[in-house]
């Protein structure tokens, strides 16, 4: 680790890692490249449907952005991980646009305008 940025960096990730309980899947000292970094066009890594989402969504938090887009989010989550998301989101909406797209009703509470398109 070379600067103070490269630090915060890995204690963000680090922190992703540890809402989305993928710490003890991925050891982030000696994996986080190989594995946090790796194309989405293969599951070499053999990781669960479930696994691979979670990586995506921690790779798309960490970019910290002020808009998020985020389609089927829940796609192959177990519950916990969907009431982790949910908290998760409730927390980055505070400084942060979110768009979701999902075919159920599960961010339906927590949703400022709800755009129901035709069947």
């Amino acid at each position: 680790v070379s600067s103070n940025s490269d630090v915060t960096d890995l204690n963000r990730i680090r922190n992703l890692f540890k809402i989305f309980k993928m710490d003890k899947i991925i050891d982030l000292d000696k994996d986080l490249d190989r594995k946090f970094n790796y194309s989405y066009n293969g599951n070499s890594f053999n990781f669960s449907n479930g696994e691979l989402q979670k990586i995506l969504l921690i790779r798309t938090f960490y970019c910290n952005s002020k808009i998020y887009i985020l389609d089927e989010p829940c796609n192959h989550l177990d519950t916990n991980t969907r009431f982790i998301l949910k908290d998760y989101i409730i927390e980055l909406s505070k400084n942060s646009y979110i768009f979701l797209v999902s075919h159920d009703e599960f961010f339906d509470d927590i949703a400022n305008k709800i755009i129901y398109l035709g069947e």
